[in-house]
């Protein structure tokens, strides 16, 4: 089980003096909590894992460590923000490493299927012992379930198995708002709610998701937790 970085004090969204000091102070936390939860072997040993810490940027494809660019992190720092309003960050940072990782694996599946990063995926996988480019698309979306559960050490188990549930439900919708939007590719009438309903499956229903998960893990009340889950 990863060992997440404690807080040497209590930090609330109000301490900080904006949102990039926010930002800047707990997406490194982000980042570790991710590398943490894809470091370890269990029964597979090397380049298993390597996949996935190619696809996340951390490795080349030769196999060797680089400097990833980390993005915007809007999706974790939703969930920490919101854990934020009443509680420590830190203890969401389980929630928002998984909401990261269910946020890449659709992407894979997106990427594969342009030709020059499909012919990179091909040279890692090939070393790899095969063509395994798309089997790896579901393999990030495996690991955020087992991040959530290491919410179980300070949130109550009841809460944890509910924050699960609600991912479960995210993950389906974002795989209807793939689909959908995969489908698009080939087609010339799509409309304005065709989008909106691809994009709610897609992005929106993870983002109420993740603010309410945040919003509980910190402690809040019925109506911001209304208001958090009001974001889908």
């Amino acid at each position: 089980m990863p060992s997440f970085p404690a807080s040497s004090s209590f930090s609330s969204f109000s301490s900080f003096s904006s949102f990039s000091s926010f930002a800047s102070a707990y997406l490194p936390r982000v980042e570790l909590t991710l590398r943490q939860t894809l470091a370890s072997p269990r029964l597979a040993e090397g380049t298993h894992y390597a996949m996935m810490r190619y696809h996340m940027g951390w490795l080349n494809e030769e196999f060797r460590p680089v400097q990833a660019n980390t993005g915007k992190g809007i999706r974790p720092l939703l969930c920490l923000l919101s854990c934020a309003v009443g509680g420590d960050p830190v203890i969401a940072l389980p929630a928002a490493a998984a909401l990261e990782l269910l946020h890449n694996f659709p992407w894979y599946t997106t990427m594969w299927k342009t030709t020059a990063r499909r012919a990179a995926i091909a040279l890692r996988s090939g070393r790899c012992g095969g063509d395994r480019g798309p089997s790896m698309s579901e393999m990030p979306s495996l690991p955020a379930f087992q991040s959530l559960l290491n919410l179980a050490p300070v949130v109550p188990p009841v809460q944890v198995m509910e924050t699960v549930q609600r991912f479960v439900h995210a993950c389906i919708a974002l795989t209807e708002g793939q689909h959908l939007d995969m489908g698009f590719e080939a087609r010339l009438d799509v409309t304005t709610d065709d989008y909106l309903q691809m994009i709610r499956g897609k992005t929106a229903y993870a983002a109420g998701g993740q603010c309410g998960d945040g919003s509980r893990a910190g402690g809040a009340q019925t109506q911001q937790l209304r208001r958090a889950a009001s974001l889908r």
